[in-house]
């Protein structure tokens, strides 16, 4: 059986890549954006792996790609420059087919800055209509600006419509394999300021990337099946002047009382936060509750957390008193470093008993990574993670149910390169029936934007 996923937003250029992104093509102003992916093999059998490249706007593949990917190991595709038939400047996406079970995550960088980027999961499936909770135009003094990328994973041509909060539309037809751009920074129907969300429909299933551009960069997935009560598996507070915001729409029909529970991992204490959160609106949690730094909410807050403390660890929506369906959106954010991630909200229901890492770091080229993983279940679980290419795990015990573990791989694991090790990771968790959720952060040790984030990939 051959198995397929989609990468929203690809690209090409000749300049090598360091850690596990490449690529290069889109244009935001006069900023120029690249991709990169890490794919695992997540068999025991050899995978054969076709890529096909599609450029914006074309229902045919502009080239196709083969390789051999050996059981269990990582790839990263970055110097795309060297495929043939896939020239710089190249914009679009592309599909990723192979003959066993296969996970990738993918990161953009800014202006052929390494260290300067966001992170994206690929996705195995579509579906008609997604939500996409945080946008910006021309926001803050920062200038923010956002854009998306709308691929057609059917097999029919997509007709594709953008709804955005406030009523301005923006359609487009989409061929199969193919994607269409919608910039929001260049959109002249949104006003300056603009902070808000949309919905995007189609008549063929999609998957939807975004990238949010301002003095970092920040990018996540669209989130198909919006939740009642979403977890955020890593939220921070005066963490070496890292924070997190929460941003929780309320796609519904009706006005909602949200509380949203946190539970420390690695410092911290348990604390509730709630906020009534209008039909159409969005209301930002943790940020004015768990940090010192960030200023004071516009609308009510009832809270017990100390903002004054350290605070790492996770966060879940545990009262919706109108039962209204939510989509929410987490941002990582360093203001003195000036460094940013973001990753989506997950539904308890998609947690299962393992998650995939496709890409895991230590010391590579200045780069680590770390995670941070849910017990969603109901009963206590031990957890193991194993990394391709090393006999090194890391383990906890017994996490108890809606506990978080938190890891870092930074001086742990062997170099199996010059430059230190570039691999994935798998974690399982033991106990029968167990349902883990996590995110991954990917920090290196410049003072740029180095930091990417994405959402584990539950298998």
């Amino acid at each position: 059986m051959i198995k397929a996923f989609r990468v929203a937003m690809a690209t090409a250029i000749t300049a090598a890549s360091v850690v596990g992104v490449g690529t290069a093509s889109a244009q935001d102003g006069e900023d120029t954006f690249a991709t990169g992916f890490n794919l695992v093999n997540l068999s025991d059998t050899e995978a054969n792996v076709t890529i096909s490249f599609y450029a914006e706007g074309q229902g045919t593949a502009q080239t196709t790609f083969n390789t051999a990917v050996p059981a269990g190991e990582p790839v990263t595709f970055a110097e795309l420059s060297v495929i043939e038939g896939l020239n710089e400047g190249f914009s679009g996406s592309a599909v990723v087919s192979s003959d066993q079970e296969v996970a990738a995550v993918v990161n953009v960088v800014r202006n052929g800055d390494l260290a300067v980027g966001a992170g994206y999961s690929a996705v195995s499936e579509g579906a008609q209509e997604v939500i996409i909770p945080l946008l910006f135009k021309n926001f803050t003094s920062l200038d923010f600006d956002s854009y998306f990328n709308v691929q057609n994973v059917g097999t029919e041509v997509a007709n594709v419509t953008v709804t955005y909060e406030g009523g301005a539309t923006e359609t487009a037809t989409v061929q199969p394999g193919s994607s269409a751009r919608f910039d929001q920074g260049t959109n002249p129907d949104l006003p300056d300021g603009f902070n808000s969300s949309a919905a995007v429909t189609s008549d063929q299933p999609i998957a939807v990337a975004v990238v949010q551009n301002g003095n970092t960069v920040l990018g996540y997935n669209a989130i198909a099946s919006p939740s009642t009560t979403p977890l955020f598996p890593l939220v921070a507070g005066n963490n070496s002047n890292f924070f997190s915001g929460v941003s929780i729409r309320n796609v519904g029909d009706q006005s909602t009382d949200v509380t949203v529970s946190y539970a420390p991992s690695q410092a911290g204490t348990a604390c509730t936060e709630t906020q009534t959160i209008p039909s159409g609106e969005a209301r930002n949690f943790a940020l004015y509750t768990l940090d010192a730094t960030t200023g004071d909410s516009d609308t009510p807050i009832t809270t017990d957390c100390d903002r004054s403390v350290f605070f790492v660890g996770s966060g879940q929506v545990t009262t919706n008193s109108a039962n209204q369906p939510l989509a929410a959106t987490v941002n990582q954010q360093n203001n003195v470093n000036v460094s940013g991630g973001s990753y989506t909200a997950v539904d308890p229901s998609e947690a299962s008993g393992t998650l995939v890492m496709p890409i895991i770091q230590d010391t590579f080229f200045g780069f680590f990574t770390g995670f941070s993983i849910v017990n969603v279940g109901d009963a206590p679980t031990s957890i193991e993670c194993t990394y391709a290419q090393s006999d090194v795990t890391q383990s906890v015990e017994n996490l108890a149910p809606g506990a978080t573990w938190t890891a870092q791989q930074s001086g742990v694991i062997p170099a199996n390169t010059d430059n230190g090790y570039n691999g994935s990771g798998v974690c399982t968790a033991s106990a029968s029936g167990a349902q883990i959720i996590g995110v991954l952060n990917q920090l290196g040790s410049g003072e740029d934007d180095s930091f990417f984030v994405t959402n584990a990939i539950n298998n």
